[in-house]
């Protein structure tokens, strides 16, 4: 897009911020396929020499309190997890791990190491990308939420789509001025959805959506609250089927 000879600063800044993104990730991957055949036979031992190797020297205390704590409150929030881990069994201990690491994920505020199991040690930063997954998607269910409401009430169809992959996009970098990029994008998509039926926003509508986008991104907001549960709930709920 051009104006007065000058290309618009969002649409720009948008694109720089979606390639790279993809470059992120396509880099992630290359790193991924590299060293997976390596993780799969070595993982396991590594972190095990790891945990022993700090106990040895008095870095971690061996009866593993932080531990203990973390999976003694999942199984008070979800007495059935208790079944079977009495005599051992191994997917009672799988169980109980996969949701207490459901519980972790889906903290609002981010993890710190010295805070959290002596065996999540060596996992802390990938639980950290779970958890900021976990609430960008839930902040995109939001915006998509309040855009159907107010799309709605404009008597735009249902089946008139709104496009939230621009939003997704926006949220997988994290950059100073993301919230306004994010709150320019919703209007535009907002926008376009408007033309299904010949209308446009008017300068309080602008500002009033722009309000709703701060609004959702903010933890404590109850719609934002209420879908991050949702998401958590699947996500246990499909962990301890044991289809994974």
């Amino acid at each position: 897009m051009v104006q007065d000879g000058r290309e618009d600063v969002p649409e720009v800044l948008r694109a720089c911020l979606g390639r790279l993104s993809d470059l992120h990730r396509r880099v992630a991957e290359a790193r991924i396929r590299l060293i997976a055949p390596t993780i799969a036979i070595e993982g396991k031992d590594r972190e095990r020499r790891y945990l022993e190797e700090n106990i040895q020297k008095g870095r971690v205390d061996e009866s593993l309190p932080r531990t203990r704590a973390w999976l003694n409150a999942s199984l008070a929030e979800d007495t059935s997890l208790a079944e079977g881990l009495d005599r051992g069994n191994v997917r009672a201990i799988r169980l109980l791990v996969r949701a207490a690491a459901v519980a972790l994920v889906g903290r609002p505020r981010a993890l710190e190491a010295a805070d959290e199991s002596e065996l999540l040690q060596m996992d802390i930063t990938r639980l950290v990308y779970l958890q900021n997954t976990v609430q960008r998607m839930t902040l995109v269910c939001s915006l998509n939420l309040m855009a159907r409401q107010f799309l709605s009430s404009k008597g735009v169809p249902q089946s008139v789509p709104f496009a939230t992959s621009p939003l997704n996009t926006l949220l997988r970098v994290d950059a100073e001025g993301t919230i306004h990029l994010l709150q320019t994008s919703f209007l535009e998509q907002v926008s376009v959805a408007l033309e299904s039926v010949g209308a446009q926003l008017t300068g309080a509508e602008e500002e009033n959506l722009r309000s709703v986008v701060l609004r959702c991104a903010r933890l404590e907001d109850p719609v934002f609250g209420v879908l991050h549960k949702r998401i958590l709930d699947q996500l246990r709920t499909n962990l301890l089927q044991e289809t994974y």
